[in-house]
């Protein structure tokens, strides 16, 4: 993909450049399918870069330069001498290319970084073998076409992969790999199942998980810590009846039956619809059932753990803190 010496390498680079950019914006609904994972539901376009919606960057350089295309490229006002000087002006600009192309702050899911593209919202533990095959097909299936006028359109934002793996079955997809013999509307069909079987079965193990930390682990510290303040009351108490002197111990106990309420009750909620969700059938169901109704209960269960961490006691709260993960004692 990179540039080249002469004026006819670098048009041919600037076709395939051009192209990319046009199947990926085509096709930015089948991208977000091929990197729909759990992890990436977390990742992408919530606590860290890149976004969930599949755009592009090309940096200012290039920018400059399809803009200036765009510009002196008028129907009916183009002969052969405006050709060859614009191949010139083209050679003589690119080359800079390399020197000034980059997405320092790595916040773009698609980027061009001098010569080649990166996709960046392949999950660390996925195989990344689901979006090379489309990316792929897509460049080759508009290589084929090689459409010079773009239609402006939409930018899709899927946020939640069971509805983002719906682009691997419609009906633009399934023509798509037909007609570049890829993959068969079976073949599709059968990925789109086994995704959707995969993304419920690891947000079955992640719920059974936080289910096990909740119950087996947060909760009984935080009742353990809270009788200690209960026994550190009385104790004051037998020596001085004076609220102030074990009011803040009293608003702790306070807080903690707070959180411990609402990580009990959530807690249960979620398990509830777990079962409900493992009770279903059809395997779209099961994984917009997961994804709705168990994954809800994740957020609400984290935070009022979030706060227990807080308050109990170092020496009892039995989970690495994040401080402790970062910098291990």
């Amino acid at each position: 993909m990179s540039p080249g010496k002469t004026p006819k390498n670098n048009l041919q680079f600037l076709s395939f450049f051009i192209n990319t950019i046009k199947a990926v914006h085509d096709n930015a609904d089948l991208v977000r399918a091929s990197i729909a994972t759990v992890g990436n539901e977390h990742r992408l376009g919530a606590n860290e870069a890149p976004p969930a919606i599949i755009s592009i960057f090309i940096g200012s350089h290039m920018t400059s330069i399809l803009e200036e295309l765009k510009k002196r490229v008028q129907p009916g006002k183009f002969d052969e001498n405006d050709k060859d000087e614009l191949k010139l002006d083209i050679h003589n600009k690119i080359p800079d290319l390399m020197q000034h192309n980059t997405d320092r702050n790595r916040t773009s899911p698609f980027a061009f970084t001098g010569n080649k593209f990166e996709i960046r919202t392949v999950g660390a533990s996925q195989n990344c073998s689901a979006p090379m095959i489309v990316l792929n097909t897509i460049v080759a299936n508009q290589l084929r076409q090689f459409k010079q006028d773009v239609d402006a359109c939409g930018l899709s934002n899927v946020r939640d992969t069971p509805r983002a793996l719906d682009f691997y079955v419609s009906d633009k997809t399934k023509k798509l790999f037909s007609d570049n013999n890829v993959l068969t509307e079976a073949e599709l069909d059968a990925r789109h199942d086994i995704q959707l079987d995969h993304y419920s079965k690891m947000l079955q193990i992640e719920s059974r998980v936080m289910g096990n930390l909740a119950y087996n682990h947060v909760l009984p510290v935080a009742i353990e810590y809270q009788n200690e303040l209960l026994n550190n009351i009385r104790g004051i108490k037998e020596i001085n009846d004076d609220e102030d002197l074990y009011g803040p111990q009293k608003e702790l106990i306070e807080k903690i039956s707070h959180h411990i309420k609402e990580v009990r009750a959530n807690a249960k909620a979620m398990v509830d619809e777990r079962k409900k969700a493992n009770e279903l059938e059809d395997t779209k169901d099961i994984a917009i059932a997961y994804c709705d109704k168990v994954k809800a209960y994740f957020e609400p269960i984290r935070y009022h753990v979030d706060k227990l961490e807080r308050i109990v006691d170092d020496r009892l709260w039995p989970l690495p803190k994040y401080r402790e993960m970062l910098f291990i004692r």
